[in-house]
C-alpha cells in the first residue's frame, strides 16, 4: 500500500481532523493524555499531574498543559 492509497482510504476522517485543527503528530501524545485523565480521576491536583508527566515524558509542564488543552477541545462534526 502506498501513501496515496492510505490517504484515499481515510479521506473523510482526515478531512474531519483537518477541519478541527488536529495535527497528525498528536497521536504521539495519546498515552500522555490517557495518563493525565486517569490521574485526574484519582483526584490528583492538575499542577502535580503536569509536573509528573513533564518529568516522565521529558518536556516542560507548560507543554503538558498545551497538549491537554489541545486534546480536550470538542470536535465539530
Amino acid at each position: 500500500m502506498n501513501n496515496y492509497e492510505i490517504l484515499k482510504t481515510n479521506e473523510s476522517l482526515l478531512h474531519l481532523l483537518n477541519k478541527n485543527g488536529v495535527s497528525l503528530s498528536d497521536v504521539n501524545n495519546l498515552s500522555l493524555y490517557d495518563e493525565y485523565c486517569e490521574m485526574k480521576r484519582q483526584g490528583l491536583k492538575v499542577r502535580y499531574i503536569a509536573i509528573t508527566l513533564a518529568e516522565k515524558y521529558k518536556m516542560t509542564d507548560r507543554a503538558v498543559f498545551k497538549i491537554v488543552k489541545r486534546l480536550s477541545q470538542e470536535a465539530s462534526l
